[in-house]
């Protein structure tokens, strides 16, 4: 109810957003220092009285206190995606199956002809790279760590630095 005397005793959390007392504000407004409120300055619900007891008259009704507005807004910003979230969702739609397709198909040219028997094998493992890096980029990214520290493992084993 509006215009309600609470006692809130020292070190407790303030119920509701209402007035007069020395609050710890950091769980909020992120402040490190406690505030003094004096006689008929706001204080918000979660925050903590840090002095003896006093007596908060509350101002809001628990839904439209400040906490409430504030899971209002993240619930608000939860819901709605920006321009650039539904741009990458769109072209996830496409992008995801394109790289299933483009980790299957490098592995059937390098399959088939070993089951074919060709010759030439490596050859066809170069050719099913090539096509992986080409169909799949985030290949290329995870193998370029990897091929640094093959050449940097080469080098020490012929200890050329």
């Amino acid at each position: 109810m509006l215009n309600t005397v609470l006692a809130v005793k020292a070190g407790e959390a303030i119920p509701i957003d209402g007035e007069n007392c020395e609050v710890d504000e950091k769980t909020l407004t992120g402040e490190s220092f406690p505030v003094a409120k004096q006689v008929d300055s706001v204080v918000w619900v979660g925050t903590i009285n840090l002095n003896g007891n006093v007596s908060v008259r509350t101002t809001a009704l628990a839904e439209d206190c400040v906490v409430a507005k504030m899971a209002k807004l993240v619930e608000k910003a939860r819901k709605s995606k920006s321009k650039t979230r539904r741009f990458i969702d769109k072209f996830a739609q496409y992008y995801t199956p394109d790289f299933a397709a483009g980790i299957f198909m490098p592995a059937g040219v390098a399959v088939i002809p070993l089951a074919l028997r060709v010759h030439n094998r490596d050859h066809w493992f170069y050719l099913a790279l090539v096509v992986l890096v080409s169909a799949c980029p985030c290949a290329l990214i995870l193998s370029t760590p990897v091929a640094i520290f093959g050449a940097l493992a080469r080098q020490q084993q012929q200890l050329v630095f």
